[in-house]
């Protein structure tokens, strides 16, 4: 999810902005053709050490081939994601030529990273154990080994759940230091929630939750002389919160979400409460627009609507209203999915409607006129092959003198923090759900939530 209040304090700065914002959305260049200048497919070592320092030896090369090729016009540009699986399959096969049983203590742990790195999570599982089991290795190594075994298994989603068994054996080692662990969960929390994982993300942010409770606790019981009360960092700790919050809301959850921020401040006295209202009164805020009427959207500007079209209203239909825009990465994933529900349900009753506003540019056309711009987002959904409606708040986009009093009303009404935000609203106009983030589950979670909206009277 992008977080959009942020977003908006930083809009005066808009070439950095832009370029933290596009990052990942690039479209994927070519793969590498016939004619690149071939790359020596040897790596060679006799250890999982030695592998990697000739692997990064042929990273060089390959990427110097890639690079020579852009030069000569054979591609348009480099490939990361090909070099890097090409990357992978090199490792693997000097790995894989290694005798296991004959390495141990570093080298053997070593072996068991390389394994994780090459897709064997069973090799990578078997080898980390015996390293684990080595009477020579203490707890304070232990700890260490599964927390980087647990890196390892956390660069792409679908390694994810090869981190979580390294992590759990980790949290019951008796006397894993207290900054391994937090680091181990913060890492795994910070990636499910940058593939937009739900679950995974609200259950890391809960664990560092309660290791940061523990150590209050054994820091004030004297049990951790050595570590000080200000180890606990309220920024981090609230951001774990807030972040556990919003997935019971994602879920419909919102009274387990507000008991959970009302946990926070009386567990952290120390935390000024000024921190706690900026970290949660628009959320909390948000929870409570549950059971109200949804405010209708107003805009002079309209896509894929009649012409004459104003405002919506949104009684009579079961709507998802979707606050999105073109510089958001995790929105572009809602997309395809709500277009599809869309196409199969609008018969049934279902409809939805995207919100955007100005932000003065659209992919690299900057400095554009409230009509320029206009056109450009219109252009922009159209070729995301969007047909439902879209208004456009606003009147256009002043650098100069933008403040944050200029954020559309309705973006304040929703309490909108972060984006994409859907507002799931019944036949009645009544607030349903609020789903911040885009999780790919939605795409099997929302039919069925607005299915039984469908079918209610």
């Amino acid at each position: 999810m992008r977080h959009f209040g942020r977003w908006f304090r930083l809009h005066t700065r808009l070439a950095l902005t832009v370029s933290v914002c596009l990052v990942g959305s690039t479209a994927r260049a070519q793969q590498l053709p016939a004619t690149a200048p071939v790359v020596n497919p040897d790596v060679h070592g006799l250890t999982a050490a030695e592998c990697q320092i000739d692997l990064s030896r042929w990273y060089d090369v390959a990427y110097k081939a890639a690079s020579d090729s852009v030069g000569q016009r054979l591609i348009k540009s480099i490939d990361f994601a090909v070099l890097n699986t090409q990357n992978r399959v090199q490792l693997r096969r000097c790995v894989l030529t290694l005798d296991a049983s004959k390495f141990s203590g570093a080298a053997l742990l070593d072996l068991a990273r390389a394994y994780a790195q090459t897709d064997e999570p069973a090799a990578a599982t078997l080898a980390a154990k015996r390293y684990l089991a080595e009477p020579t290795t203490t707890d304070s190594l232990r700890a260490s080994a599964l927390a980087s075994m647990a890196r390892q298994y956390s660069i792409r989603a679908q390694d994810l759940q090869h981190a979580e068994p390294y992590v759990d054996q980790l949290d019951v080692l008796p006397n894993a230091p207290w900054s391994i662990k937090r680091a181990a969960h913060e890492n795994l929390f910070s990636r499910y929630q940058s593939f937009e994982i739900d679950l995974g993300a609200q259950k890391h942010a809960l664990a560092v939750i309660k290791l940061a409770r523990n150590m209050k606790a054994q820091v004030r019981s004297r049990e951790h002389p050595d570590v000080s009360a200000d180890a606990i960092d309220a920024s981090q700790l609230l951001t774990m919160y807030q972040s556990a919050a919003t997935v019971d809301g994602n879920f419909g959850r919102e009274a387990n979400a507000v008991k959970l921020l009302e946990q926070a401040r009386r567990d952290h006295p120390e935390i000024a409460a000024a921190l706690f209202d900026s970290a949660f009164n628009a959320t909390s805020s948000r929870f409570k627009l549950i059971g109200k009427p949804a405010m209708a959207i107003e805009s002079t500007h309209w896509f894929n609507a009649p012409d004459d079209t104003r405002v919506t209203r949104f009684a009579g239909n079961v709507t998802v209203l979707g606050f999105t825009a073109h510089w958001c990465p995790p929105c572009q994933g809602t997309y395809a999915p709500l277009q599809a529900m869309s196409d199969s349900m609008s018969s049934r009753g279902a409809r939805f409607v995207f919100v955007t506003t100005y932000y003065g540019y659209v992919g690299s056309k900057r400095n554009l006129k409230a009509e320029q711009e206009r056109e450009e987002t219109r252009r922009y959904y159209a070729n995301k092959r969007i047909t439902f409606p879209i208004a456009m708040l606003g009147d256009g986009f002043d650098a100069a003198k933008f403040t944050e009093r200029d954020v559309p009303p309705a973006f304040a009404a929703y309490f909108l923090q972060q984006i994409p935000q859907l507002v799931v609203i019944d036949r009645h106009g009544t607030i349903r759900r609020i789903i911040v983030g885009w999780d790919p589950a939605n795409s099997e979670r929302l039919p069925a939530l607005l299915s039984t909206l469908l079918r209610a009277q």
